[in-house]
């Protein structure tokens, strides 16, 4: 295999180690639920990682737009939990060990990944909880390492256990209660990794020998089965999987790499970008978005396929963030956010996150509808008589996204606060594939926050969706007391008609001095 006719690959693991969102709501860092990504948006390209560092690889996203990894700062290695934004905190391993990195964050802020044992230069598995207490998975009989690649919701680890000496090793599940058990290679294989862990403990990752790689899948109870390579390729290897158990990866035998899609078992391949030599797919949602790479002979592109097609994401870059050449798109969430790595000015090798242009840009429909200031504490009915309901009727393109925005603001009395929820409630009056997004407005950067968000599916019975600030709340209130928080109403698929409409009763803010 010449492993320069495949592209880069982050540290540790190999591409697409995934959790899933715990609170995560649902879970990892590639198993997402119907995510707003389109062919024909555009996205804004930002250098990812706490400021000052080097070294920065990232190993995981969340639904929150947090990343997880590993850097330099200065000449000590740290593991890192952050926005774009900021707001980094740093994961230390237990004492005696040194952090190896991080491989995937829940939406519940749980992380998994490697230490380093100083005293026996050995790694071992590790998971962090919310609060980055880190707890070893400990070591299966008879071998001196172990990995972790993945957790699912309840934060059941996966990954690998090696013997130094020998060309050994197994997949593993941990948990909390049960300690490590092990998950065999397949019939004639000598090792085993977990890639991808789903919430009955079904895992998903790769038999191999020093000469030979089978994508596989591991039941609940330990069964493996291999998944078959495309057409005569001899070999196959796993990078992701979705929630509903449709797994991603390449087929190969020599160097040239075939994307593939596994459903119920059943391989079909995906195209490659116009002149590559190979694809590459790394992440899938589990509206099927793929994202991962196409290219080969040492010169790849980061890309996206969506209803069989396949794009170049370097033809997608606002002209704003400049400067960029998106390699390979590694982590996708359901905002739409897409990180991965590439060049930048010329510097190799740098984690990015593409964030979707703003909605002027983005969405061939969009509606903006400014509620204005209102009394804070009050309730704010959009109907003329209390009860009614704010209506928006939009034509929909089949298969392309309307937003529509409600931005309304209000004033605090208060010098600070100590608490501030915003909140609506309100009903979609047709059903379709909608969500809704909640925000408020960041004055420190002077942009709607990515920390504090919620994303909700919208059904056809009214409810109360609350976000509940976090952290230093002030960074909320302007000087003068303004605060503005902003709803927006995605289609975030496939309208079950060609027009719908989005209903809001009332919009709050709430706070307390």
């Amino acid at each position: 295999m010449n492993v320069s006719d495949r592209p880069p690959n982050p540290p540790n693991p190999q591409p697409g180690h995934l959790l899933y969102h715990g609170g995560m709501n649902r879970s990892l860092c590639c198993l997402f639920l119907l995510a707003p990504v389109l062919a024909s948006a555009q996205y804004k390209i930002y250098r990812i990682g706490p400021s000052g560092a080097t070294f920065v690889q990232i190993g995981g996203l969340n639904n929150l737009d947090q990343v997880c990894g590993n850097c330099n700062i200065g000449s000590q290695g740290r593991n890192f939990v952050g926005t774009r934004l900021g707001g980094y905190t740093f994961f230390d391993p237990p004492s005696g060990y040194l952090p190896y990195g991080l491989n995937g964050i829940t939406d519940d802020g749980w992380a998994g990944g490697i230490a380093y044992n100083t005293h026996i230069s050995r790694t071992e598995g590790c998971v962090w909880d919310a609060n980055g207490v880190p707890t070893l998975t400990g070591l299966v009989p008879g071998f001196d390492q172990s990995m972790v690649y993945a957790l699912n919701a309840a934060h059941h680890a996966t990954g690998a256990a090696h013997q130094n000496s020998s060309p050994t090793g197994m997949a593993i599940l941990w948990t909390s209660t049960g300690g490590l058990s092990q998950r065999l290679p397949l019939a004639g294989f000598t090792q085993a990794e977990g890639r991808v862990i789903m919430d009955d403990d079904t895992i998903f990752g790769n038999s191999y020998t020093q000469s030979l790689w089978r994508a596989t899948q591991w039941n609940p109870a330990g069964v493996a089965t291999a998944l078959s390579p495309i057409g005569s390729d001899t070999q196959s290897q796993v990078t992701g999987a979705n929630r509903l158990g449709v797994v991603v990866g390449y087929s190969y035998t020599t160097t040239i790499y075939k994307g593939v899609v596994w459903t119920n078992g059943q391989p079909a391949e995906l195209p490659k970008l116009p002149g590559a030599q190979s694809a590459y797919p790394v992440c899938i949602t589990n509206g099927g978005t793929i994202v991962g790479a196409s290219g080969g002979a040492n010169t790849f592109s980061a890309c996206i396929w969506q209803n069989g097609n396949v794009v170049d994401m370097n033809t997608l870059v606002d002209p704003s963030t400049p400067g960029w050449t998106l390699e390979v798109a590694w982590f996708l969430n359901d905002n739409g956010v897409i990180v991965g790595s590439g060049r930048y000015n010329g510097e190799t090798n740098v984690y990015f996150i593409a964030e979707p242009a703003p909605a002027s840009e983005v969405f061939p429909q969009d509606v903006t509808v400014s509620l204005g200031l209102i009394r804070l504490g009050d309730v704010h009915s959009l109907g003329a008589i209390d009860g009614d309901t704010f209506q928006v009727q939009r034509f929909v393109v089949p298969n392309l996204p309307t937003r529509i925005q409600f931005a309304a603001t209000a004033v605090s009395p208060f010098p600070s606060i100590s608490a501030l929820t915003f909140a609506t409630y309100g009903r979609m009056a047709q059903s379709g594939a909608f969500n809704q997004r909640l925000n408020v407005y960041n004055f420190q950067t002077g942009d709607y926050d990515l920390t504090d968000t919620r994303v909700d599916s919208f059904g056809t019975g009214f409810g109360e969706k609350s976000l509940v600030a976090t952290g230093n709340i002030g960074r909320y209130r302007r000087s003068d007391g303004l605060m503005r928080g902003r709803v927006t109403v995605t289609q975030a698929g496939p309208a079950s008609s060609s027009d719908w409409w989005t209903a809001y009763d009332r919009i709050e803010w709430r706070v307390r001095p």
